[in-house]
């Protein structure tokens, strides 16, 4: 057998008990010269000895799935770009796999031929690709994948059947891809937002798309990939997708009020940004298309102890709703009509929640724990944690994620950092966080995704450093305690780490370039340079007037960096601009003269690419 049909043959039999199978991250190569049958292929090396994550890089696990429901869980630990498979019954981790490329997200498919090895799906950055592996008597192997796309893939994963759906948050598309015989894209659904968490309908029909960062939901047609519905939720920042029935959805946010000015009052009082969990009615009756319709909403939290950044839900056979509030460190535990019964305390940073098979235990992953914490659902309790793994040092850029997810920080607990700025980047809406000084003039919350370089900061110019930016949100926006020099260095490390995200729309060809290099000199030639100062940052640390006054007739801005302007939703500091193409055509943003229609589409095409 030569290297090519042995590759084809592995390629396409993960539906068989093949033998074929490899284990994750070796090369056949080496192994096709150390065997001589196929049994000795299928043997896997210790992956834990020979590829295990350096023992500085912290887990940050994300996501839990079952390998055998009630005795195994399998942990996805992106940071580390390995697996853990944590047993319950000896209450440790049995193994940890390192996976080749950078681990984005997971989910188990489920089997009618009950194999003796689980599936499950995986995503991966650097390259964007989808592979199946499967798990069976605490080894991993690697079975088929599918390359998705050539951009930084940023994604969730969810299955029903032998459809998989991935999303990828900044190509803001959804691929369904059916697992039947070999991996194959059958649909790539195009959005108008970037792709977030996912939820396939009890029956497979429909899959529920969420807004990565503000309150959209896509209702899809799994079987033709068509969008047959819009939704907004109201809020942004979409924790947790649960069908509580198969009609019913529940959906776990928070919801931005940009009239409510950071004061202790209004952040007491939910005026300023509020977490809760909403349900929609999944219409797909004969009297028109199917919809998601908006139908109760309940606010988590009270006045002196919020509920921050509510995340992952958990639905028994009862309708009781579990709800894992991330930045608090807690469980929260509703009944079947949504009110609140108890808050159970668990490790740090809660993402994920598993169900045990008879309910009687809650499964809770903490992120920054590195934990399992197992909750008696009869006593309401945590009785037990169970560490994933050798527990490693942190550097202050991962103490600074920690604190920008932390709850904490802020007056009664009610946000974090991560509940305006979702993951690093923005909700898109306004805040009034006294940032010039006072209230009542609310501004685009602004995106830290590669703001490492945009000196100064605010929209006014006034904080000359991050350090400063960073101890005034603290003390103005959180109204939190005086951060220490500690925490506040931490903090400004792990917004270092912050990428920009990828160009909006990178050049499609040979006449698209050509178009996008017209765009750059337009830009070049109108002025736009002056302000906006190439090819680093795209902002120039002085402010200008720019003809547009706030509520206090304040004209004088700091230009906001462009590279990834294509993504905004909203521009200038109150959004009075919708489109790339509003603040050129329509308001001629400090342009001397209006430009002409080629002109003007191929700067739009060039702010496009950045």
């Amino acid at each position: 057998m030569d290297y090519d049909d042995l590759m084809t043959r592995s390629r396409t039999s993960h539906h068989s008990n093949s033998l074929l199978r490899t284990p994750i991250a070796c090369c056949l190569l080496i192994l096709l010269s150390q065997v001589t049958s196929a049994d000795e292929i299928r043997t896997p090396l210790p992956l834990t000895e020979l590829l295990a994550p350096a023992p500085t890089s912290v887990r940050r696990p994300t996501q839990m799935e079952w390998v055998i429901p009630g005795e195994q869980i399998l942990i996805a630990n992106p940071r580390s770009s390995s697996l853990s498979i944590v047993s319950l019954t000896k209450h440790d981790s049995i193994a940890e796999f390192a996976f080749s490329g950078n681990l984005s997200a997971l989910a188990s498919i489920p089997s009618s031929t009950a194999p003796t090895w689980q599936r499950f799906a995986l995503t991966t950055s650097s390259p964007g690709r989808l592979t199946v592996i499967e798990i069976e008597d605490g080894n991993a192997f690697e079975g088929e994948s599918l390359d998705l796309t050539s951009r930084r893939l940023e994604s969730h994963v969810a299955v029903h059947s032998s459809t998989i759906a991935v999303s990828s948050v900044w190509d803001r598309c959804v691929w369904l891809i059916d697992d039947a015989q070999t991996l194959s894209v059958s649909s790539c659904v195009e959005l108008s937002f970037e792709a977030g968490k996912l939820q396939f309908s009890p029956d497979g029909k429909y899959l529920v798309v969420a807004d990565a960062f503000g309150g959209h939901l896509a209702l899809i047609e799994s079987s033709t990939g068509s969008i047959v519905d819009l939704a907004e939720t109201g809020g942004h920042n979409i924790g947790g997708l649960s069908f509580l029935s198969p009609s019913r959805l529940m959906i776990t946010h928070q919801m931005n009020h940009a009239s409510g000015a950071t004061t202790i009052d209004q952040i007491a009082n939910g005026a300023v940004i509020e977490n809760v969990i909403q349900e929609f009615d999944l219409q797909t009756n004969d009297v028109g298309s199917p919809k998601l319709a908006p139908r109760l909403i309940g606010e988590m939290g009270e006045p002196s102890h919020g509920a921050a950044d509510p995340g992952a839900i958990a639905i028994d056979r009862t309708g009781s709703r579990f709800v894992a509030i991330s930045g608090n460190d807690e469980v929260l535990r509703l009944n079947n009509y949504g009110v609140n019964l108890s808050l159970i305390s668990v490790g740090d940073g809660p993402v994920d929640l598993l169900l045990s098979p008879d309910e009687k235990w809650l499964y809770c992953l903490n992120q920054f724990d590195e934990s399992i914490s197992v909750i008696s659902t009869e006593e309401n309790t945590a009785t037990k944690v169970i560490s994933i793994g050798d527990k490693r040092v942190e550097t202050p850029a991962d103490r600074g994620e920690r604190l920008f997810f932390d709850g904490s920080l802020s007056r009664f607990e009610w946000f974090s950092c991560h509940s305006c700025h979702v993951r690093g980047h923005t909700h898109y809406g306004l805040a009034d966080t006294f940032g010039d000084g006072n209230s009542g003039a609310p501004k685009r919350v602004l995106s830290l995704l590669g703001g490492r370089d945009n000196t100064p900061w605010g929209w006014n110019g006034s904080k000359k450093t991050l350090h400063d930016q960073v101890r005034q949100s603290a003390l103005l926006t959180m109204r939190g305690e005086t951060p220490s020099a500690r925490e506040v260095n931490d903090l400004v490390a792990y917004l270092h780490t912050l990428d920009s995200p990828p160009p909006f729309r990178p050049s499609q060809g040979p006449e698209d370039s050509r178009q996008i290099s017209h765009g750059q000199a337009v830009f070049q030639r109108e002025g736009c340079a002056n302000c906006h100062v190439p090819p680093l940052t795209f902002t120039s640390d002085s402010i200008y007037n720019v003809g547009i006054a706030d509520e206090h007739g304040n004209q004088k801005f700091n230009p906001p960096s462009l590279n990834g302007v294509g993504y905004r939703r909203g521009l200038f500091h109150d959004r009075r601009a919708e489109t790339l193409r509003d603040v050129i055509v329509d308001q001629g943003h400090q342009l001397d003269e209006s430009l002409n229609s080629h002109d003007a589409e191929a700067l739009i095409r060039f702010l496009e690419s950045l």
